[in-house]
């Protein structure tokens, strides 16, 4: 009875791997949409709409992320140093020569020139004192003559 058994089991396991081996062992048609659709589709005419092409304005956004370098570069060099006041140009902004790019801001330069234009005043003051106290005279365009002796003499 065993022996029975055994070969029964035996005969199972056999018949039930047969069975595995050709299920998975079956060919499978793959589904093919277009041929399907081809063969279930009828002929007929396909309206499409076209549009004439015209140069227009591009009203569209195209957002993108990179950098992007230029092919020229122009070093714009100050004739003097200073703090930028008011920048007339956008960056990448083409200008034409001779366009006011910037202001420089001029207050250092102003005191200079108040500065100087002081010291000129002094130094004029100075010599039209010096004029006068040596030379009893305040005219440089047109000395007397016997002034122009005491002149050289001190010389």
């Amino acid at each position: 009875m065993e022996k029975r058994a055994f070969i029964q089991r035996l005969f199972a396991i056999a018949l039930g791997c047969a069975l595995i081996i050709l299920v998975s062992c079956k060919s499978r048609q793959t589904d093919n949409t277009e041929e399907l659709a081809r063969r279930t589709s009828r002929p007929e005419a396909v309206m499409v709409k076209t549009v004439r092409l015209e140069p227009s304005t591009f009203y569209h956004e195209i957002i993108s992320n990179g950098k992007a370098f230029s092919l020229r570069k122009a070093v714009v060099p100050f004739k003097v140093n200073g703090i930028i006041e008011e920048l007339y140009v956008k960056n990448g902004q083409r200008v034409k020569a001779g366009q006011l790019l910037a202001v420089i801001e001029d207050f250092e330069y102003k005191t200079s020139l108040t500065s100087a234009r002081q010291a000129l005043t002094k130094a004029d003051i100075n010599f039209r004192d010096d004029l006068l106290g040596k030379y009893m005279t305040a005219d440089t365009k047109r000395p007397k003559p016997d002034n122009i002796e005491i002149l050289y003499s001190d010389i």
